[in-house]
């Protein structure tokens, strides 16, 4: 599609760590901005959200190199080459998970709440990283003739289902979901208000 986004002075912007980085970056702003609504330490949380960047990365790399592992066996040099590029995101989840535990302890965090706040930085950081495959023209699903023409990992155009944008548009409605309002149940006339929370009592 377009795995180089721009050039500049002589300095190669690649599409998928670009938009890695912006999907981080609008990720952990909203989650900070959420923690302060919540009344959550929202520095605290954001000292964590920082550090659990590491090993999700970390993760999410060692699951790519394991699914792709005939091509690294021989030349283990490659495993941590940056431009070699290559990341599975859902293996970043369990790394995360696993350092949280003594992480927010030790940050004084309750982990429901951190989570509660932290899933909307990785929904838009799923977001963004989507659209950031679509252009590297990795991660293209099935031939389908009702499809999207995009190119494999080995630069083959067919079309194929577009997973990457339906991912993408999967998060997306996910945190529409999580934002919206909650549901009100509509109760006899005998309260003080026609519409009350469903938790609510007369």
């Amino acid at each position: 599609m377009r795995p180089v986004l721009f050039t500049w002075r002589g300095l190669t912007i690649y599409s998928y760590p670009a938009m890695l980085y912006i999907g981080l970056v609008l990720g952990v702003t909203a989650g900070n901005l959420i923690a302060h609504a919540n009344g959550i330490d929202a520095l605290r949380v954001y000292v964590a959200t920082l550090i659990l960047i590491v090993p999700a990365l970390a993760g999410a790399r060692l699951l790519y190199v394991a699914a792709e592992w005939p091509r690294y066996r021989n030349n283990l040099g490659r495993i941590w080459d940056r431009p070699d590029g290559g990341y599975i995101m859902y293996g970043g989840l369990p790394a995360a998970l696993l350092i949280s535990v003594p992480l927010l302890r030790l940050l004084h965090l309750s982990t429901s709440a951190f989570w509660d706040v932290a899933i909307f930085t990785i929904l838009i950081g799923m977001f963004f990283t989507r659209i950031g495959c679509l252009l590297n023209g990795c991660c293209a699903g099935r031939r389908w003739r009702l499809g999207l023409l995009v190119p494999n990992a080995d630069g083959v155009w067919e079309k194929r289902i577009p997973t990457q944008l339906m991912e993408a548009a999967w998060a997306a409605l996910l945190i529409l979901a999580a934002l919206a309002p909650p549901a009100r149940l509509l109760v006899p006339s005998s309260c003080s208000s026609a519409w009350v929370t469903p938790l609510a009592a007369c």
